[in-house]
């Protein structure tokens, strides 16, 4: 297998984040709703070592973590490896859990408040995450970006820095998943002035960072610089649709 530097890097940040969290045990028993949660769903976080948790064995704890089971420290101990499963399994349509719904954990934990040296392991989790899905994941319909810029916004305090560092990777995928990232979002920025996935809330700092970054006229002005720099490349297409995108919700917006 050819060697992905920018998949290496969030593998080193995932290693960091088992480094970070290794001495938050897991509980002999974790509080729980007992409607919501059955003595076999208990069981299968006690069956195997942390590192082999499976999909199976966390999709159910992922979705029901701090609101009807187990507190912070629990989630602090499991957070690893649903991090981890939530993007290495290229076999996988989706990652373990909805990413809006698994890093939105990270609030109910009121992970701000967390050791220093946490917050910094997550936060060098989420940079490298948002350069391997922007560089390496190819758009699809149900495509990655969205899902993980609304995942990331709702965790962290501001977007801006994702939103700048995805401007400034001129590659085919990370602009094809740009132009598709627009296109999925046009129609409620112009009309709402909001983006369309459902996770975000729509009275939020950081959905409204986002829109205001599209509608920055600074925004598209780097793109049209971009595009006279690479007007002779495989992305210069790519390149003068996406500007045309942002001239097209500047007018109607």
């Amino acid at each position: 297998m050819d060697f992905n530097p920018v998949r290496q890097t969030l593998q080193d940040a995932i290693e960091h984040l088992y480094l970070t969290f290794q001495h938050y045990r897991l509980k002999t028993t974790i509080y729980a709703c007992p409607y919501c949660v059955s003595d076999g769903d208990h069981a299968k976080l006690h069956t195997k070592p942390l590192r082999k948790l499976t999909d199976n064995d966390l999709e159910k704890y992922a979705f029901k973590a701090l609101t009807t089971w187990g507190d912070a420290d629990d989630f602090r101990h499991f957070l690893p490896r649903l991090f981890e499963l939530e993007v290495l399994h290229p076999q996988r349509i989706v990652g373990l859990s909805d990413p809006e719904i698994l890093f939105g954990k990270l609030a109910y934990a009121d992970w701000h408040t967390w050791d220093i040296a946490e917050q910094r392991g997550i936060h060098a989790y989420f940079e490298a995450l948002w350069s391997y899905v922007v560089l390496t994941h190819e758009p699809t319909p149900w495509t990655y970006s969205d899902d993980y810029l609304c995942g990331i916004g709702r965790a962290v305090q501001t977007v801006t820095p994702f939103l700048l560092q995805w401007q400034s990777f001129l590659t085919r995928t990370a602009m094809e998943n740009l132009q598709r990232f627009l296109e999925q979002n046009e129609n409620d920025i112009m009309q709402r002035g909001a983006l369309k996935n459902s996770f975000w809330d729509k009275n939020s700092q950081q959905m409204q960072e986002v829109v205001v970054w599209v509608l920055n006229p600074r925004t598209v002005a780097t793109f049209e610089a971009a595009f006279e720099a690479h007007i002779d490349t495989s992305i210069a297409d790519t390149l003068a649709n996406i500007i045309d995108k942002f001239h097209t919700l500047k007018r109607y917006a």
